[in-house]
C-alpha cells in the first residue's frame, strides 16, 4: 500500500497531507526516527508524528521499529504518551502518539540551570509522575529500558508523560528477564553495564539518576570514557545532592541508586514509602486536572506485530486507532455525536434525507441538529512496483450503526480509480483516509 500525498492550498502556500496529516514541523530525533508536530484533518486537532524510514533498514531494525507500536499500543496511563494510529506508507512507517506542548524534560532543566536550583516541590512532583508511569508500564510487564530526561515530555510545567517505547521491551511475565543491551549510558543499571540478565529493576535505577539530575542538573555518574564511566557506575559511588534538599529526598535516591537490582527498591516499594505517600495524594490531585486521560478504557498486551517481506504490507498487522470518535465532527456538518444540542449545526434536507434512508426512524425532527455517526473509510490504491497498468483499489470502512453496503464499496471504489488517475500525473499514490456520514460517501 502506497500514501498518495494530497495537495492543497492554504492560505496560499502549498501544502501536503499524508494519510489526513498535516506535518507543521521538526521536533527532533527519536529512537529511529524524525518526530514532527502535525495537525490531524478529520478534527484539526495537534499530534506527534513519528516518522521511520525503513528503506535501507535490515530486517531486524525494522522488527524493532515496529516493536514501539506494539509496546505503545500496550499501554495507557495518565504519565505515559497516548499511542493514536499507525501506517505505512512507501516503505515509510508513521507513529501518531499526543503531542506534548512544553518540550522535554532535557530542556526544561537546560532552561532552569540559569536561574538556580528547582524548588524542592517541583523535584517530589516530577519524580513522582515519573514513578506513576513506571509503575503503568510495569504493571503490564513492559520494561521502558531508555529512561532519560529527552524521553519524559511535558504537557504542561507541572506535568508530565514517560515517551520514546523505542527499544521498550514486553515481558511474558512480571518474574522474566531481559539481555539485551540497550539504553543511554549516563542512565544504565549496573546489571546491564555487566551484560546480566535484568528485569523491572535497571528501570528503578534510571529513576534514580534522573531525580539527581533534577536535583543536580547533571547526572550522578560521569567520565570522559565509555570504560571509566561503566567503572563508576559498578562502584555506585556519587556526590551528594546539595544541602538545601530535605533527607527525605536522600533517603529516597539511596533506594533507588543500589548496585545490586535485589536490593534496589521496586516501584511499588517506593510509592508505598513514607517519604512519597505523604505527598503522593497532593501531587496526583494537582496534575489530575490537566490529564485528559480515561482510566475507563482499558488497554490489553498487543500481541507481536509480524512484519512481512514486503513492508508496505505491514498495514494489516496494525493496531486499530484510537482516537476519541466524539467530539470529530465531518466536513461541512459541526461537531459530532456528543456535542452539545446547541453546539451541533443542523443538516441540510439532502442529509436529512441519506440519514434518514440509511438509518429509518433515527433522525427525529426535521432541522433539530441530529447528527448521524461518523464513520471512517480507507481508500487504498495499489501500483504494484509503481506499474499503474496492474493497479487495483481496495476500500475499508468502520464506524456507524449498520455495515458498509455492496454499493457503497463499488461507489468508493470507483472513486479511489478516479482519485488515482487524477494524481498518477504528479507520480503520487497511496492511501486516502476521511471520516464521513451516509451523506459523503465517495
Amino acid at each position: 500500500m502506497v500514501c498518495i500525498v494530497l495537495f492543497g492550498l492554504a492560505n496560499g502556500a502549498k501544502v501536503s497531507l499524508i494519510n489526513g496529516f498535516q506535518l507543521l514541523k521538526f521536533l527532533g530525533k527519536g529512537t529511529f526516527g524524525a518526530v514532527y508536530q502535525a495537525r490531524r484533518e478529520a478534527d484539526s486537532k495537534i499530534y506527534a508524528i513519528k516518522k521511520v524510514d525503513t528503506r535501507r533498514m535490515t530486517a531486524k531494525e525494522r522488527a524493532e521499529a515496529v516493536n514501539e507500536i506494539r509496546v505503545l499500543a500496550s499501554v495507557a496511563g495518565e504519565h505515559v504518551i497516548t499511542f493514536y494510529e499507525a501506517f505505512v506508507a512507501d516503505d515509510v512507517l508513521y507513529i501518531v502518539t499526543e503531542y506534548a506542548g512544553n518540550g522535554d524534560l532535557l530542556g526544561f532543566l537546560k532552561n532552569k540551570k540559569r536561574a538556580g536550583h528547582l524548588p524542592e516541590a517541583t523535584v517530589w512532583s516530577f519524580f513522582i509522575q515519573m514513578l506513576l508511569g513506571t509503575k503503568t508500564m510495569h504493571e503490564n510487564n513492559i520494561l521502558h529500558r531508555d529512561l532519560k530526561a529527552a524521553n519524559v515530555f511535558l504537557c504542561s510545567n507541572t506535568f508530565l508523560k514517560l515517551g520514546d517505547l523505542g527499544v521498550a521491551k514486553v515481558l511474558k511475565h512480571d518474574q522474566a528477564l531481559a539481555s539485551t543491551q540497550v539504553g543511554t549510558p549516563y542512565y544504565v543499571a549496573p546489571e546491564v553495564w555487566r551484560n546480566k540478565p535484568y528485569n523491572s529493576k535497571c528501570d528503578v535505577w534510571s529513576l534514580g539518576c534522573l531525580l539527581y539530575e533534577l536535583c543536580t542538573f547533571r547526572p550522578p555518574f560521569e567520565a570522559e570514557s565509555m570504560e571509566g564511566l561503566a567503572r563508576k557506575v559498578m562502584k555506585g559511588k556519587y556526590e551528594q545532592i546539595p544541602s538545601f534538599y530535605s533527607q527525605a529526598l536522600r533517603t529516597t535516591l539511596a533506594k533507588l541508586l543500589v548496585i545490586e537490582p535485589k536490593q534496589r527498591a521496586s516501584v511499588e516499594e517506593l510509592l508505598a514509602s513514607d517519604e512519597i505517600r505523604s505527598r503522593l495524594n497532593s501531587i496526583t490531585d494537582a496534575v489530575s486536572a490537566q490529564s485528559d486521560h480515561h482510566t475507563s478504557e482499558p488497554v490489553n498486551i498487543v500481541s507481536t506485530i509480524a512484519v512481512p517481506r514486503r513492508f508496505n504490507d505491514l498495514t494489516k498487522n496494525l493496531p486499530p486507532s484510537r482516537y476519541d470518535t466524539k467530539d470529530v465532527s465531518p466536513k461541512g456538518i459541526g461537531p459530532g455525536e456528543g456535542a452539545p444540542p446547541s453546539a451541533r449545526m443542523p443538516m441540510t434536507p439532502q442529509q436529512q434525507h441519506a440519514y434518514g434512508a440509511q438509518y429509518p426512524g433515527q433522525y427525529p425532527v426535521a432541522g433539530a441538529g441530529a447528527v448521524p455517526p461518523s464513520r471512517e473509510i480507507r481508500m487504498v490504491y495499489h501500483a504494484p512496483n509503481g506499474n499503474p497498468n496492474s493497479s487495483r483499489a481496495s476500500i475499508f470502512a468502520r464506524g456507524g450503526y449498520n455495515p458498509i453496503t455492496h454499493a457503497q464499496m463499488h461507489t468508493g471504489a470507483s472513486q479511489a480509480y478516479r482519485l488515482s488517475n487524477h494524481y498518477q500525473q504528479q507520480q503520487e499514490y497511496s492511501a486516502q483516509r476521511a471520516r464521513v456520514t451516509p451523506s459523503h460517501w465517495y
